[in-house]
Parts: structure tokens; C-alpha cells; sequence
């Protein structure tokens, strides 16, 4: 069995990413009705979300571009012996 590495991280990143979005939207929502929560934790929720989606979207992009940049290496090194 193979795994790859690369798809692993992403999903697992994925996952880490919709969790914290639907952390946010739960204290968005609870800030909308003001009896459950408060503005002040609603923001650091969102803030912190934001931050992670930014992180997340840069490692995912730094990969695909080192992934394709080995694929690149690979043909080559493939044309020069062939």
C-alpha cells in the first residue's frame, strides 16, 4: 500500500481548517444573540480563524509548488537517460 504523504497533510490540514471555521461561526452566532456570548470572544474566534486559514492556504500552496517542482526534476533526470 502507498501512501501519499502530500494528500495526507492537505486533508489533514482541511480538517484542522473546517474545524476552526466552525468553531468561529459558533461564537459569530452566539454573538448575534447576545444572550449566549460575547462580542469580545466572538472576534478572538474569528480573528484566530482567519490567521489559521492563511497559514494553512500558505503551507498547501509551498507544497503543490515543491510537489511539482520534483515532478519537473523527474521528467528531466527521465529525458536525459532515456
Amino acid at each position: 500500500m502507498i501512501i501519499d504523504y502530500g494528500i495526507l497533510a492537505t486533508t489533514t490540514l482541511g480538517f484542522s481548517l473546517a474545524l476552526t471555521w466552525n468553531e468561529a461561526s459558533i461564537k459569530i452566532i452566539k454573538y448575534l444573540y447576545p444572550n449566549v456570548g460575547a462580542l469580545s470572544e466572538a472576534l478572538e474566534y474569528l480573528i484566530y480563524t482567519i490567521i489559521i486559514t492563511c497559514i494553512i492556504i500558505i503551507i498547501v500552496y509551498l507544497s503543490n509548488k515543491f510537489h511539482e517542482s520534483s515532478f519537473k526534476l523527474n521528467d528531466i533526470k527521465n529525458t536525459i537517460i532515456h
